[in-house]
């Protein structure tokens, strides 16, 4: 991985893990000081690793998903004509959950539960209050997690009752109503969003949109256990991703274009042909006439 990672000096890392059957092994982390940020200088690092570790025992190098390292990719598929390159399937799938939170029709919902999110988690007595209903904490987007705008609104979801006993508490509105102007308003603000019967149905129906793609997330971020076939559940489970999504009952047009767009997109940024083989000899799929599907067969 070439992602910006640093050790405590600020040196910046190449980490080179290793996946055999069932085992995730870390292998090395090499100081990259001084390495030009382009494919051509990752790549001697890469490739040293590569004859370090011995090429006839590698068949797969799969990269993080900067534009520099799909040429990284190219350069080692050149050297090494056994080897495929890939990109990472999580990390691409996360994109896909922030691309719809960049929807022009999404960003009001995601901005809207922030508010009250950051309202309640900002002040300390209407947390305080909030604790008295709720067993579970709110949580706000973080940018080292994946699919993070999907957890805070299906945690706002999960407290939607807790959140409607605090903003009707008694004792806090009282202590709201000796606040300043400004504290009073971003209360109210969050307060109308609470009782707001159409922004608990905007929330639904987001959630709704991203739970298949949460689900493909969590299928491949599984540090426990690599599922049997990996490779071939992605080829199918995105293929039922798909089929989903024509048969979605979004709002308008306008909404399936967009998810269709971005689908589409992520799938050609993260396909290789080593989905498609593994979809042909996956046991699971056996049944499901491979040898006519003409995209699996011309990789």
């Amino acid at each position: 991985t070439t992602d910006g990672w640093k050790d405590l000096s600020s040196h910046p890392l190449i980490n080179f893990i290793l996946v055999q059957k069932q085992d995730i092994i870390f292998c090395d982390a090499v100081n990259a000081t001084g390495v030009e940020k382009t494919a051509n200088g990752q790549y001697k690092i890469v490739k040293a690793k590569i004859e370090q570790i011995g090429a006839q025992r590698i068949c797969h190098v799969v990269t993080d998903n900067p534009n520099v390292n799909k040429s990284l990719r190219r350069l080692i598929e050149a050297d090494y004509a056994h080897i495929i390159g890939s990109c990472c399937v999580t990390h691409q799938f996360d994109l896909l959950a922030e691309d719809v939170g960049k929807l022009t029709w999404t960003k009001g919902t995601l901005a809207n539960c922030n508010k009250i999110v950051t309202n309640v988690k900002n002040h300390d007595m209407i947390l305080k209050t909030f604790r008295s209903y709720s067993k579970l904490n709110l949580l706000k987007p973080g940018e080292t997690r994946f699919a993070t705008q999907f957890i805070m609104l299906d945690r706002l979801k999960s407290c939607k009752e807790s959140l409607i006993k605090t903003y009707i508490d008694p004792t806090l509105t009282d202590s709201v109503s000796n606040k300043s102007d400004g504290y009073k308003n971003l209360f109210e603000c969050a307060k109308d969003l609470v009782f707001d019967p159409h922004f608990w149905v905007d929330v639904d129906y987001l959630c709704s949109i991203l739970e298949p793609i949460i689900i493909l997330l969590r299928l491949s971020d599984n540090s426990l256990k690599i599922p049997v076939g990996f490779i071939g559940l992605i080829y199918y489970k995105y293929y039922l991703f798909t089929l989903k999504l024509s048969n979605f009952s979004f709002r308008n047009r306008n909404h399936k274009s967009d998810m269709v767009t971005l689908a589409n997109k992520r799938w050609y940024e993260l396909h290789s042909p080593l989905h498609s083989v593994g979809f042909c000899v996956h046991p699971a799929y056996q049944g499901y006439d491979q040898h006519t599907n003409q995209d699996v067969w011309k990789e």
